[in-house]
C-alpha cells in the first residue's frame, strides 16, 4: 500500500485528477473542498460517474466537472467488468483493502416476476393474428420462461453453465438481441407480431392499464441476464470510460463491453500509456465504488504512485466496522455524512 504524501508528490507527474463517485449530498461540496484542502476545484481535472442514483438529490453540478453515465444493461457488460476483478493481482489488492468483490448469483427476484411473461404468453396465444403464424415461438418462449423459473443455484454454478441453459433455448448471439426491438427474434417471432404485442394493453389487478413492454418485455430481458454479478457495476464502467477518454454515444452493450476488455488488457499488461489515472477519488463506498478503488490502488502501485480517497458512509452504527477498517489505511480519509442514505446497499454488498 502507499503512505501518505504532500500535494506536490500527489501531483507528481500529471497533476490533480479527481474522480467522483460518491453520491451528491448537502455537505459534499463543502467536505470534498475540505479535502482537497489548498486546490481549487475549478483549476483541477475533475471526473465524475453520474447516473441518476449518484445525484438523487438533483444538487447542482459544477459545469467543469465531466461526467459519465454508460449504459450498463445486459450480460456482456457485467460480465467484462467481472473479468477486470478476476485478475489474481486486482483481487490482492481488494483483500488488502478489505474491500468485496461481488459473487455471480441467480435472481430469485427476477424469476419471480416471470409471472408477467406467462401474462403476455396467454395474450399471444388468445390473439389469433399473433398465434396463427407465431405458435412455435410462442412455445419456444413458454419452455424457456417455465426453465427459467425452475432452476435454483445449483442448476446454475458458474457463466459457463448458465450459458449452456440460455442456448439451450435460444440461438447463439442472443446477447445481442436484448433491446426490446429484438428481444422476441431469439425465440422467432415475426417482427410483425413482435411489435404488436410491445404495444398490446394489459389490465392489471388494481385496473391499471399498461402496455406489455412495460408489463412482460422488460423483464423478460432482465431473465438473459438474471445469473451475475450481486451488486451494481455502474461506477466501475463509468470509470473505465473516464480513464479512456471516451464517449459511449451510440454504442452497443457489446462495443461497450468491448472497451471494458481492451482497457483490461491494457492496464493488465502494465501499459498505462493515454490514461486519464485519478488520484484522488471520492466515492460512496457501495460494491460498485470499492471495486473502483482497488482498481485505482492497483494501478497507482504499478505506477508507484499514491491514490487519496474520501469514502462517504452514512453515520449508522451497523457501519462502525467498516470505518475502523478503512480509516486506518493510508491515504483514506472516512466521512460519516449525515445525509448518506444508502446504508441498506453497503449492509447488503458487505453482509453486515
Amino acid at each position: 500500500m502507499g503512505s501518505c504524501c504532500t500535494a506536490q508528490a500527489v501531483a507528481m507527474d500529471d497533476g490533480v485528477k479527481v474522480f467522483w463517485s460518491g453520491h451528491l449530498t448537502k455537505g459534499h461540496a463543502d467536505r470534498r473542498q475540505a479535502w482537497l484542502h489548498e486546490y481549487s476545484e475549478a483549476q483541477l481535472e475533475i471526473k465524475a460517474s453520474m447516473p441518476p442514483f449518484n445525484n438523487a438529490n438533483k444538487m447542482d453540478v459544477p459545469a467543469f466537472v465531466e461526467q459519465f453515465n454508460v449504459p450498463t444493461f445486459g450480460p456482456n457488460i457485467a460480465n467484462s467488468v467481472m473479468r477486470i476483478f478476476s485478475t489474481e493481482a486486482i483481487r490482492r489488492v481488494a483483500n488488502q483493502l478489505g474491500v468485496a468483490i461481488p459473487t455471480y448469483v441467480l435472481s430469485t427476484f427476477i424469476q419471480d416476476k416471470m409471472v408477467k411473461v406467462h401474462d403476455m404468453i396467454r395474450y399471444a396465444r388468445q390473439t389469433a393474428a399473433i398465434a396463427d403464424k407465431n405458435a412455435g415461438a410462442i412455445d419456444k418462449l413458454e419452455r424457456f420462461v417455465q426453465a427459467f423459473k425452475a432452476l435454483d443455484s445449483k442448476s446454475v454454478p458458474d457463466v459457463a453453465s448458465w450459458q449452456a441453459f440460455v442456448l439451450e433455448h435460444v440461438p447463439a448471439g442472443w446477447e445481442s438481441r436484448l433491446h426490446f426491438d429484438h428481444l422476441l427474434e431469439n425465440f422467432g417471432f415475426a417482427m410483425e407480431a413482435s411489435d404488436e404485442l410491445r404495444a398490446a394493453q394489459f389490465v392489471k389487478e388494481d385496473g391499471e392499464t399498461v402496455t406489455f413492454e412495460q408489463h412482460a418485455y422488460r423483464w423478460l430481458s432482465k431473465a438473459f441476464s438474471a445469473y451475475g454479478p450481486n451488486g451494481a457495476l455502474t461506477d466501475v464502467v463509468n470509470l473505465v470510460f473516464a480513464m479512456f477518454g471516451a464517449s459511449a454515444r451510440g454504442l452497443s452493450d457489446l462495443d461497450i463491453a468491448r472497451q471494458i476488455d481492451q482497457f483490461t488488457s491494457k492496464v493488465m499488461a502494465g501499459d498505462l500509456k493515454g490514461l486519464w489515472v485519478p488520484n484522488k477519488f471520492f466515492m460512496d463506498c457501495e460494491v460498485d465504488d470499492c471495486m473502483c478503488w482497488a482498481l485505482l490502488q492497483y494501478i497507482h502501485e504499478t505506477r508507484g504512485t499514491t491514490l487519496h480517497v474520501l469514502a462517504q458512509m452514512p453515520p449508522d452504527k451497523e457501519l462502525d466496522v467498516l470505518e475502523t477498517r478503512w480509516a486506518q489505511l493510508p491515504g483514506c480519509e472516512v466521512w460519516r455524512d449525515p445525509d448518506s442514505r444508502n446504508a441498506k446497499a453497503i449492509r447488503t454488498g458487505y453482509g453486515i
